[in-house]
């Protein structure tokens, strides 16, 4: 008789552990079906990854402008390393591994102003909605424009 309430002990545990496993897998399930129905109402930007912007909003704009001009200048850094320090004279020779796509003004969608000195300075600019233009310098020349501004 021992030997038979062992097993059913065992049964009811079983049972017990397989319907608390079901509880918590119910509500992950739920948690899941939630956040996938958010994300459905997001709508998403060209590349997949970045919301799309207002363009009635000049302050997303001007970010946008602005936070493409950092990505250009990565882009240009990194191409001069790999080429003993010499900076790309144009844009379009910029690409894979350096950058996907050269970034375009979001209202325009022309390129934003590129102007290389040789030997080795350069400039981008890109007019923000207010008619001000905010200009990216190569690092040696903005490390001379903050130490004459301090």
């Amino acid at each position: 008789m021992t030997h038979m309430k062992q097993k059913g002990f065992a049964m009811i545990f079983l049972l017990v552990g397989i319907l608390i496993i079901g509880v918590i897998g119910g509500i992950g399930y739920q948690m899941w079906i939630s956040n996938n129905q958010q994300s459905d109402n997001m709508t998403l930007g060209p590349n997949g990854l970045l919301p799309t912007l207002d363009p009635n909003n000049p302050v997303e704009l001007d970010t946008a402008r602005k936070l493409d001009l950092v990505s250009i200048r990565n882009a240009i850094e990194m191409y001069a390393v790999d080429h003993e320090g010499n900076y790309p004279n144009r844009l379009s020779i910029l690409g894979e591994p350096y950058i996907k796509s050269v970034p375009k003004d979001p209202v325009t969608g022309k390129d934003y102003s590129f102007v290389f000195t040789p030997p080795d300075r350069y400039s981008l600019s890109a007019t923000l909605s207010n008619g001000s233009t905010f200009s990216i310098y190569d690092l040696v020349t903005e490390d001379q424009i903050k130490s004459n501004n301090n």
